[in-house]
């Protein structure tokens, strides 16, 4: 109920729900419960600006989820720490958390994950001023969601674009259409070999170059 509230942005309601779960869930002893309510109280912890809680619950979650070996959760909990860290401005622990849950999630196969890492990726260049990495990712990542039928939420949709539309203000409506859809041009896997190995320095072959970025 807590998850679902949160997800339609009823942050009021949500907390006392997932309160409650998580007092039940650690009475109980559960860690796999009680790492997935600490997971979703955090997409309230987000919403709210609240970072520090939000990251507090996250490096928790991610120990039990590790402790009972579950990968799929390891790389959720991930995903939202490398947002977090970025939120925070802490760069190297967010490309190293998001790298880490993008490799999980390729792993397993989970393609819906795959497009969480190629946003996160995509709001981190964006915060670095790379404007065309931050729009080809996201390209990428878009046009997996169209695949699997799968939209962004509208909270994400709106932090992801809060990054997004100066990105596509620094490259102009041209320049902006041309690298996203260089993205969305992309497979799966090349999406994933340009997310890990993009610096910011990098270009895709044949990609607009950054800004100010050496040839």
């Amino acid at each position: 109920m807590g998850d679902a509230a949160a997800r339609e942005g009823d942050y009021a309601a949500a907390q006392p729900a997932l309160a409650e779960g998580l007092e039940i869930a650690r009475e109980l002893g559960a860690g796999w419960l009680t790492a997935l309510t600490l997971f979703n109280h955090t997409r309230v912890d987000r919403a709210l600006g609240e970072y520090a809680a939000a990251r507090e619950r996250l490096l928790e979650a991610l120990t039990l989820f590790r402790r009972v070996g579950d990968a799929w959760g390891t790389a959720h909990v991930l995903c939202q720490l490398g947002a977090v860290a970025c939120e925070e401005g802490n760069n190297a622990t967010a490309r190293g958390a998001l790298n880490e849950a993008l490799e999980v999630f390729r792993v397993l196969g989970h393609t819906l994950g795959i497009t969480y890492s190629l946003e996160g990726l995509a709001m981190l260049a964006a915060m670095h001023g790379r404007a065309a990495s931050a729009l080809r990712l996201a390209g990428a990542a878009a046009a997996l969601r169209d695949t699997i039928g799968s939209p962004v939420a509208p909270v994400d949709k709106t932090r992801l674009e809060r990054w997004l539309g100066p990105a596509r203000a620094a490259l102009g409506d041209a320049g902006a259409a041309a690298v996203w859809q260089e993205g969305r041009s992309m497979g799966l896997e090349q999406a994933i070999t340009y997310a890990m190995s993009e610096d910011g320095a990098s270009t895709a072959p044949g990609a607009v170059q950054e800004p100010g970025a050496p040839a």
